[in-house]
């Protein structure tokens, strides 16, 4: 077995702890940047696309037909690349349900509309208990877990629909050299 495959067993974790906690939610916040910051470059590179393919479609004076059916190909697959990296990057607040989590935002905001509602003091209980902290915490992983795993199925979305557009747009320009050619 490759060592960086093995599984580590039960001696080798750390004891739990609120420290642990803390980092494991960390890299989990981290997988979610990591998938805005592919679809922030992904939104660049569409606008991009969509630019050229515009001047490209505004400099042919008589399109032939190959061309405008590599153009609204790629017009299309620009939009949908454009959507996919909206649906990363769209936040999501569900605010249905009790407020219960003292460390997610949007029930913070819900349950303790004032510093006078007993934020301070419940966060306070709460950093107090290691349990109840660790507990806490791993509800928040999980709830990130599954905004991450989201955020990369639409990334992937964004990033097959953009690979197939800069195809399209190629050919596009292709058809727009040979047109111009014959």
């Amino acid at each position: 077995m490759r060592p960086w495959a093995r599984r580590p067993q039960a001696a080798e974790l750390p004891p739990p702890g609120a420290d642990n906690a803390w980092q494991a939610l960390q890299l989990v916040t981290a997988w979610i940047e990591h998938a805005e910051a592919k679809a922030a470059v992904m939104l660049a590179a569409t606008g991009i696309v969509g630019g050229t393919l515009y001047s490209l479609v505004d400099s042919t004076p008589r399109p032939p037909v190959p061309f405008l059916i590599a153009a609204a190909l790629c017009a299309l697959f620009t939009l949908c690349s454009a959507i996919g990296t909206g649906m990363v990057l769209r936040p999501r607040r569900r605010g249905t349900g009790l407020p219960t989590s003292l460390l997610y935002y949007e029930h913070v905001a819900r349950a303790y509309r004032s510093r006078e509602d007993g934020y301070p003091e419940a966060l306070a209980a709460l950093l107090r208990d290691d349990a109840m902290l660790v507990a806490a915490v791993a509800e928040q992983i999980w709830a990130n877990a599954h905004i991450a795993r989201r955020k990369y199925f639409w990334s992937d979305v964004s990033i097959i629909a953009l690979l197939s557009a800069f195809a399209a747009l190629a050919l596009t320009a292709a058809f727009g050299v040979l047109d111009g050619v014959a």
